[in-house]
């Protein structure tokens, strides 16, 4: 995921996985995340240091 950074905001992303358990965290942009094969889908939470927050939508496994 690339963000699009705006003033001096830091920006944490969140990977999240089936029942929305967090399996990988990032500080970096672009953030990176490889889906293994066990999670069903993934989808992103990009939180910045403000606390504004924003979701992409989910990216679906093969398998689903």
């Amino acid at each position: 995921i690339r963000i699009r950074e705006k003033g001096d905001f830091k920006y944490r992303t969140q990977f999240i996985g089936t029942q929305g358990r967090v399996l990988s965290q990032s500080y970096h942009n672009p953030a990176v995340f490889e889906l293994a094969s066990a999670e069903r889908y993934v989808r992103a939470r990009v939180t910045d240091s403000a606390g504004a927050t924003a979701w992409v939508q989910p990216v679906f496994t093969r398998g689903r």
